[in-house]
């Protein structure tokens, strides 16, 4: 798969207890705007490979550039990287393969950010899209988007969902929907953020990424349902 200079990876990592004590066993990489989905399997090509060499090589267009592996792409600081909610993501990548990322926008800070008022906590995924898209997504649309969700959530109490091979294919639309809207709700968060706020929403989702790389971090901690700049 190519990546041409104007795209941004929209990304999202599952596994079993997602951070430095847990699994990564897939990740899910949106190209945007071209909408190509790329789910990678960890635990069938193994991190070596993923991570490395090239069995999920991207190729950086002009297409004689030489290929980059994925290790090489999420820590380019010049390739564009959205994720909802980057810590616990970040935690796993660096603890468990040293995989520093960079070029990082954090989606959730941007929503936090762009508040009008209240700002205190932070919004989930599901928060954001039932308050954000729905109204332009359409009921039948989010219905099935929050559909899929429950019932990966509900087998993900006895069931590691992620690690089940074959995938089942409410699993691989689950990993499908976290990216498919973000485009979408970074254009929201975008279009009503302050400069100031931008700024400072960008900084803080670097600070994000450094901070889940301390030896302090806390992956689970109730505290991280706060957002970073109190109530302002």
């Amino acid at each position: 798969t190519s990546i041409p200079p104007s795209t941004a990876l929209y990304i999202d990592l599952e596994g079993h207890k997602l951070s430095r004590n847990g699994t990564i066993s897939l990740i899910t990489i949106l190209l945007h705007p071209e909408k190509i989905i790329k789910i990678i399997d960890i635990l069938a090509l193994g991190a070596s490979e993923v991570f490395l060499t090239g069995a999920s090589a991207f190729t950086i267009t002009p297409q004689n550039n030489p290929k980059k592996s994925l290790k090489s792409i999420l820590e380019d600081k010049n390739i564009p990287k959205c994720l909802w909610d980057v810590r616990n993501d970040a935690d796993a990548l660096w603890a468990l393969y040293k995989v520093n990322l960079a070029g990082i926008t954090d989606i959730q800070l941007l929503e936090n950010a762009s508040r009008p008022r209240g700002n205190t906590y932070l919004f989930g995924l599901d928060k954001a899209m039932q308050i954000d898209l729905c109204p332009t997504l359409g009921y039948l649309k989010y219905t099935s988007w929050k559909n899929t969700k429950t019932w990966i959530t509900r087998k993900l109490s006895d069931t590691d969902v992620f690690s089940v091979r074959p995938l089942d294919a409410r699993t691989i639309e689950y990993c499908a929907n976290d990216v498919t809207y973000l485009p979408a709700l970074r254009e929201v968060y975008m279009a009503r953020i302050k400069p100031e706020w931008l700024e400072k929403a960008k900084d803080q989702s670097m600070r994000r990424v450094q901070e889940a790389q301390f030896a302090g971090y806390q992956p689970h901690s109730p505290e991280k349902r706060k957002g970073p700049w109190g109530s302002q």
